[in-house]
């Protein structure tokens, strides 16, 4: 899954993804987001964990980029 930063945040969804073959895709709106993991609180924890893991990969691969934003 992708795009669960936005859906714990509200702010905009900022994720590249790449399929390597054909999709479908599901939407899950923030509101039904809320309303589900209000009912289900350990989901929305797991949820919040993959955000956390993956704002930390985020952190550590622009750290390894260079500012121009060419790996050297």
């Amino acid at each position: 899954f992708f795009g669960e930063m936005a859906l714990l945040s509200g702010g905009r969804r900022n994720a590249d993804v790449v399929a390597v073959d054909f999709c479908h895709f599901f939407v899950l709106e923030r509101r039904d987001f809320n309303m589900f993991t209000a009912k289900h609180p350990a989901l929305r924890q797991m949820v919040s964990e993959m955000a956390r893991e993956r704002t930390e990969m985020n952190v550590m691969r622009q750290k390894r980029v260079p500012s121009s934003g060419v790996a050297s």
